[in-house]
C-alpha cells in the first residue's frame, strides 16, 4: 500500500559471515563486515535526509543473525556510535510475526500456510485474511533451526546417506510436529489443500527457476512476487533434479546469484521434506515481502491493509468523476455474468482500470496501447507491491485494448501480448477484450473524466450466449453544442464495431458472448435507461 520511494540493498549475509568454516562453528561478525554495515548504514541515513525523512521516523530493525552473534552488543554500539540511531533487536517471536506479515503484504486476502525461509531457520505460520484485516492463527510463528544456509551446512555435514537419511528423518519429524501445532487442515479425497506462501531469498531464487521452466516462454513477468505454481511443480522431482543441474552448471539464470545457487540443494532438500511431511497442498506463492515489509504493514489500520493493492496503486491517477464512469462500464455488463461469473475480471480490476483510463491518452498514439500493456510489468504500476501476476495480466491487457489491442502493438508487443494472456483463462481474456473496448467509447466521451453532462447511457442484457449492449447519446447533453453530434456519433459507431468484432466467433471462441451493440442518439436519463 506505501509507494516505495527508494530501495537499495548490500549484498553480506550476517548468518554466513559467523559460518565461514563449519568446522569452527560459530564466530563473531568480522570487523571488516562490522566496518561495511556502518558505511551503509551511514549512506542510508544520508539518502534518507535527502529524501526529507525526519529523523524520527528512520528505523533499523534486527533480525535472527544479529540476535545470536556473539559480538551483538557490540555490533549494534557500533552502529549506533556512527549514526545516532537505534537498532530495534526484534525477538523470534517478533520476526516470525512481522515475516508472516510481510507475506501477508505480498497479497490480496492471502489464506493459508506461510514458511519465511531465512539463513538461519524457517517460520511457519497460519494466516487468514478478509477485506479488512490480517490474523494469524496461534501458535503462529513457528521457528525451526532449517534455513539456506543453515541446512547448506547440515548437509555439507551430512556425507554419508545414512547421515542424510537421520537428518531428512529429523526436519520431517519437527516439520509434522509445526504443522500440527499449527492445525493446519488436512484436505479430504475430492478438495482442495490450503495454499502455500513462501519467502525469503532461497525461496525466491526456486522461483525463479521454476520461471525458466514454465510452459509459458519466455515468462512475461520478470517479478517474483506473485508468481504462482501447482504444488507438483514446486515439489516435483523433475523439478528438483533440474533446478539442481541448472545450479551446478554455469548457465545464469534471471536473479539468481552464485550465493543463492549454492543454497538450491539445501532448498531442494527442505522442499523434498516438506511434501512428505504434508502432501495436501494444493499451490504455492512466491513472496517478495519479509521483515521490513511486514513491519510496515503492521503500522497500517485495518482499513488501509484491506484495500485491493491494484486500487491503492492507481488512486493517484482517479479521474475526478471516477464513481461516474465506473457506473457506465460496470453497466456495460449484463448482471448475470457481472455477479456471478467467475471469468469476468474481480471489481478492484475494472476499479483500477477506470482509474488509470485515460492516464495514456497524452501519449502519440504510436506508444499507447504498448505503454497499457507494459503498464503493470515495467511502467508506472510494475512497483506495486502485493499484486498477483494474473491480475497484472488482467490489468495490462484490459487497458491495452482501451488503446486499440493487438492492431495498435509492434511485433515484439504483440507476443508479450499473447504471453500475458497465457496467465489467464480464455474466458478473462475475451473479457478483457470486451471491457477494454467499452472502456475505449467512456474514454472518448470523457476525455478529461469529468462528468459534467450525462453525455452516455450504457445497458447490456444477456441472453443465453447473446449480449446485447445499448449506447445512449443522450442528447440532451449536447444540446449547447448540437453541430458536432454527429461527429462524435461517428466515433462512437466506430467503437461500437469493434466491441461487435469481439463476439465474432473467431475472437470469441467457445469463451465469450455474442454481441450486438445498438448506438442510439436520444434524449435519455439514467432513470429511465435503469442503470
Amino acid at each position: 500500500m506505501l509507494p516505495t520511494v527508494y530501495l537499495d540493498r548490500m549484498d553480506v549475509s550476517l548468518y554466513e559471515v559467523q559460518h565461514e568454516k563449519a568446522s569452527e562453528g560459530r564466530v563473531p561478525i568480522p570487523d571488516e563486515v562490522i566496518g561495511r554495515v556502518v558505511a551503509a548504514t551511514q549512506r542510508f541515513q544520508t539518502t534518507c535526509e535527502e529524501f526529507g525523512t525526519p529523523p524520527q521516523n528512520i528505523y533499523i530493525l534486527a533480525t535472527e543473525a544479529t540476535r545470536v552473534a556473539a559480538n551483538s552488543e557490540t555490533f549494534l554500539h557500533r552502529i549506533h556510535d556512527a549514526t545516532g540511531l537505534r537498532v530495534d533487536l526484534l525477538s523470534k517471536e517478533v520476526e516470525g510475526r512481522f515475516g508472516a506479515m510481510g507475506i501477508a503484504s505480498s497479497f490480496s486476502e492471502p489464506r493459508g500456510l506461510t514458511m519465511d525461509l531465512g539463513g538461519g531457520s524457517v517460520q511457519l505460520a497460519r494466516l487468514a485474511a478478509d477485506n479488512t484485516d490480517v490474523v494469524l492463527r496461534e501458535p503462529s510463528p513457528i521457528s525451526l533451526p532449517y534455513g539456506a544456509a543453515a541446512l547448506t551446512h547440515l548437509l555439507s555435514g551430512a556425507s554419508t546417506d545414512q547421515a542424510r537419511d537421520d537428518l531428512r528423518r529429523r526436519i520431517c519429524k519437527d516439520l509434522k510436529d509445526a504443522l500440527t501445532r499449527l492445525d493446519v487442515p488436512i484436505a479430504g479425497e475430492n478438495e482442495a489443500g490450503p495454499s502455500l506462501y513462501v519467502s525469503g531469498g532461497g525461496f525466491r531464487g526456486w522461483g525463479f527457476l521454476l520461471m525458466e521452466q514454465h510452459a509459458i516462454q519466455p515468462y512475461p513477468i520478470p517479478l517474483i512476487n506473485g508468481f504462482h505454481v501447482n504444488t507438483q511443480t514446486f515439489q516435483s522431482s523433475v523439478s528438483i533434479q533440474s533446478n539442481l543441474e541448472k545450479a551446478a552448471s554455469d548457465a545464469k539464470v534471471f536473479r539468481v546469484s552464485k550465493r543463492r545457487a549454492a543454497q538450491v540443494p539445501a532448498v531442494a532438500f527442505l522442499i523434498s521434506c516438506f511434501a512428505e511431511a504434508f502432501p495436501s497442498i494444493s499451490s504455492v506463492y512466491f513472496s517478495q515481502g519479509g521483515v521490513r515489509e511486514g513491519w510496515l504493514f503492521d503500522k497500517l489500520s485495518p482499513e488501509a491493509r484491506g484495500q485491493h493493492p491494484l486500487v491503492a496503486a492507481t488512486a493517484a491517477n482517479a479521474p475526478q468523476h471516477y464513481n461516474e464512469l465506473l457506473d457506465l462500464l460496470l453497466n456495460s455488463m449484463p448482471l448475470e455474468p457481472w455477479r456471478f461469473d467467475p471469468a469476468v475480471p474481480a471489481k478492484p480490476i475494472l476499479q483500477a482500470f477506470v482509474q488509470m483510463l485515460n492516464v495514456y491518452s497524452a501519449l502519440p498514439k504510436d506508444l499507447r496501447a504498448a505503454s497499457a500493456l507494459h503498464s503493470t510489468i515495467s511502467g508506472v504500476l510494475a512497483g506495486a507491491h502485493g499484486v498477483s501476476h494474473a491480475d497484472r495480466a488482467l490489468l495490462s491487457l484490459i487497458l491495452c485494448e482501451r488503446f486499440g489491442g493487438t492492431k495498435a502493438l509492434s511485433a515484439t508487443d504483440q507476443d508479450l501480448y499473447e504471453r500475458l494472456a497465457q496467465l489467464i483463462t480464455p474466458a478473462n481474456g475475451w473479457w478483457c477484450k470486451y471491457l477494454g473496448r467499452v472502456g475505449a467509447v467512456i474514454g472518448a466521451l470523457y476525455p478529461a473524466g469529468t462528468y459534467k453532462e450525462q453525455r452516455l447511457l450504457t445497458r447490456a442484457d444477456c441472453r443465453g450466449d447473446k449480449m446485447e449492449l445499448k449506447l445512449w447519446m443522450c442528447q440532451n447533453a449536447w444540446e449547447r453544442y448540437s453541430e458536432a453530434l454527429p461527429a462524435w456519433l461517428e466515433v462512437v459507431q466506430d467503437a461500437a464495431e469493434s466491441i461487435e468484432k469481439v463476439g465474432k466467433k473467431k475472437e470469441r471462441g467457445t469463451a465469450g458472448y455474442q454481441v450486438e451493440v445498438e448506438v442510439i442518439a436520444e434524449r435519455k436519463t439514467r432513470s429511465e435507461v435503469g442503470g
